[in-house]
């Protein structure tokens, strides 16, 4: 596990990721928002959306960035593995993909070359897309200590 402050930092990679696809209940929630935040996520999201419906005909997108900061945040949204994982560094299609052996352990496998880490695997999805539309809504009044 690696850690960053007294939080964990921990893979989402995209086989995890590709599952946050806004639908048209999160795509509605979003556009109801009247916040600073929630005119953001309308710009970003409209982007993004447009791009995916001419490239894979699909009028929405992932969230990509917002579920890695979420499991940052509540970890409990997601389910995990140990494993050692490498970055692929040749050149080509794959440069850069994160690969990580899932497969059983075999007598004659080497050894990894790299300690294993936590990695996510699976999402609760409902749990995080809630969290994403409100992360985007409204706040409640900041108070200070005293509670005024």
């Amino acid at each position: 596990m690696v850690t960053v402050g007294a939080r964990r930092c921990v893979p989402a990679g995209l086989e995890v990721t590709l599952t946050t696809w806004l639908r048209s209940a999160g795509l509605a929630a979003i556009d109801a928002l009247t916040t600073p935040a929630g005119r953001l996520a309308q710009q970003i999201i409209g982007t993004f959306s447009a791009y995916f419906s001419v490239t894979y005909g699909r009028q929405s997108c992932p969230i990509h960035d917002p579920t890695a900061a979420i499991l940052l945040l509540h970890p409990e949204y997601g389910e995990y593995g140990r494993w050692s994982v490498q970055v692929e560094l040749a050149p080509g299609l794959t440069r850069g993909a994160t690969l990580a052996d899932r497969r059983p352990f075999a007598a004659n496998k080497p050894a990894p070359p790299h300690p294993p880490i936590e990695v996510a695997t699976r999402l609760d999805l409902d749990r995080l897309l809630k969290c994403f539309v409100a992360g985007s809504g409204p706040r409640a009044p900041h108070r200070d200590s005293r509670g005024s």
